[in-house]
């Protein structure tokens, strides 16, 4: 006699992390200083929406992105040379 076989688990979906829990409060206020069109978002809310997509910068600080760099060397290409 053959045993019955045992009914798979449901698998438990993940939780997405609060976007809260990303900037603190300070970050919040210098990335809202820094970038002005955050259309009434907060300041994470932005950043998680557009802000990451555009490479902004979610923290305070002189943190050069590879976005920032690229810019600055399309400005500057002089420098490359």
């Amino acid at each position: 006699m053959e045993k019955p076989k045992p009914k798979p688990k449901p698998k438990r979906k993940k939780k997405a992390p609060k976007i809260s829990s990303m900037m603190t409060k300070e970050e919040e206020a210098c990335y809202s200083r820094r970038y002005t069109d955050l259309n009434g978002l907060s300041a994470e809310e932005h950043f998680m929406k557009t802000g990451r997509r555009q490479g902004r910068n979610p923290r305070c600080g002189h943190v050069l992105t590879w976005y920032m760099a690229q810019r600055y060397l399309d400005r500057y290409w002089k420098l490359g040379d």
